[in-house]
């Protein structure tokens, strides 16, 4: 994987940008700088980081830009010219190489404690459904004073039997993160993909007063993808929404899809629900965190990977009060 390396230099005293490389201009899709502090209305956050790097310092910074986030790797360096001081800052795109090592650490760790569980808890469920079935054979040798005994044990074994299973569902489901490994790519229209999320999702959306809006400037955008993957990302995106506006007056979904002039295609998926909370965002695509009482944290995750085996990502944004979006970016 090769990592193009932005380069800004400016005048330390004026700010007076000197030279912007191509591959910052693509990065930030902005064309021009007259001066650094120009970054501070574009990316106050990217710039209040790179503004008090020392030459020889270097850090891990993260910023938006329309809705995605990003990690840079920056760097500075200082050189004198005709008595005039210049900074140079170096900036390394540094997101996918960071999600694709947290991913396999998080496949790794799977991988082990799926095993472990399922190892554990596997006699488990067998010797309480043995355990069942043989109480069940005795009941009608159970004297009268003795029922309530009975019912009791009865219920406990019932309990270990029924979370065991449980369990074991718990653990497989998340062994379906380590298991996508391989995509059946086709031409796939947007417009296609949002149709059958609406009439699958319609019956639900209708039962909760929730409505589903399809936005579609160019009906062609289209992407290279495994459908039936991407369909089940954005039904585990639309499932999300759909908790999130419960009991909320207007609710509304909308799914849209653009291309920027690079030719990339991005998905979209939004709602007026009550956002995230901003202490959260970073935690929703980890494995096993969840935000609502009966996820189990796996939707999001399996989402990440879908989109990373697409050579794509997927990110959020988010306001309190006000609603979230996810991209997916391809």
């Amino acid at each position: 994987m090769t990592t193009q390396t932005g380069i800004l230099s400016y005048h330390t005293e004026s700010g007076e940008v000197g030279w912007m490389n191509e591959s910052l201009k693509k990065m930030l899709e902005t064309p021009y700088l007259r001066t650094i502090h120009s970054l501070e209305k574009k990316f106050p956050e990217l710039y209040r980081e790179v503004l008090p790097l020392k030459p020889g310092e270097h850090k891990v910074v993260g910023f938006q830009r329309e809705g995605a986030q990003f990690k840079f790797l920056i760097s500075a360096t200082a050189f004198q010219t005709e008595d005039k001081v210049f900074k140079l800052i170096a900036f390394q795109n540094v997101s996918e190489a960071l999600d694709e090592n947290e991913s396999e650490a998080w496949r790794k760790l799977l991988s082990v404690m799926t095993h472990e569980i399922m190892n554990s808890v596997a006699p488990i469920s067998s010797l309480a459904e043995t355990l069942h079935r043989q109480l069940d054979n005795s009941k009608s040798r159970v004297q009268p004073e003795q029922q309530g005994g009975y019912e009791d044990l009865m219920l406990g074994i019932e309990t270990i039997q029924r979370r065991s299973e449980g369990l074991l569902k718990f653990a497989q489901t998340y062994r379906n993160l380590n298991k996508i490994s391989t995509l059946n790519l086709s031409k796939v229209y947007a417009r296609d993909l949002f149709e059958n999320m609406y009439q699958l999702m319609l019956p639900t959306l209708e039962t909760k007063g929730i409505d589903l809006d399809i936005v579609l400037k160019d009906p062609d955008v289209s992407v290279n993808a495994d459908p039936n993957l991407i369909e089940q990302v954005l039904i585990n995106l639309i499932v999300n929404a759909i908790d999130a506006l419960k009991d909320r007056a207007g609710a509304r979904i909308v799914l849209s899809a653009m291309a920027s002039p690079q030719g990339k295609i991005t998905l979209k998926v939004a709602d007026n629900g009550p956002g995230i909370p901003p202490e959260l965002i970073d935690k929703i695509f980890i494995p096993f965190f969840s935000t609502r009482k009966t996820g189990s944290g796996i939707g999001l995750s399996l989402c990440k990977q879908v989109m990373m085996l697409h050579k794509g990502n997927i990110q959020v944004q988010s306001n309190e009060g006000e609603g979230t979006a996810f991209y997916l970016n391809f």
